[in-house]
């Protein structure tokens, strides 16, 4: 097998992993203050947006949201349920779906930490301009539909397609 990595000033992969690592370490460290991790607080305050827009939460509508698997989902929800922040109610109609609902505790965190998220948002868009957080949002966008497959022509799309020996450029 021979790989051979051409180099580039800057890779783009590079610069998103690193800061969604680093947003990902300033969540989980603001919910760590409310006893939660970063993916229960994404959940809680979800389902508190869903409450003021009188929308039902599902297990999928989760994975869905987030992109993670149902055994991620299952693992996540089954804490907060346990730990007093939601209940799952069956779904009228359909005792396969279970309804993911806010306890009081849940929603005085999630309240809590949506402020929270907010004030951190705000700090991330304070060093750029109007224009450039529009850029960004936009390109971000675009990036992720790209990943999520919706463009079957970019070249991204065809590096799982290639053979071990390939060169990679």
């Amino acid at each position: 097998m021979s790989i051979i990595y051409c180099s580039q000033k800057e890779h783009i992969g590079k610069w998103i992993n690193m800061v969604s690592y680093q947003i990902k370490r300033c969540i989980d460290g603001i919910a760590a203050k409310y006893g939660i991790t970063g993916m229960q607080s994404r959940i809680l305050t979800n389902l508190l947006y869903a409450e003021h827009t009188g929308q039902h939460v599902y297990h999928r509508d989760i994975e869905k949201l987030f992109g993670i698997r149902r055994s991620t989902v299952t693992s996540v929800v089954s804490h907060l349920e346990q730990n007093g922040y939601i209940v799952r109610k069956q779904a009228p109609g359909d005792a396969r779906l279970k309804e993911l609902v806010l306890k009081e505790k849940g929603r005085t965190v999630a309240q809590q930490m949506n402020c929270a998220i907010q004030e951190f948002d705000a700090s991330l868009a304070g060093c750029l301009s109007d224009e450039e957080e529009k850029q960004l949002i936009a390109m971000l966008k675009t990036i992720s539909q790209m990943l999520n497959g919706s463009s079957t022509t970019h070249p991204c799309r065809q590096i799982h397609e290639k053979q071990e020996d390939d060169i990679l450029c």
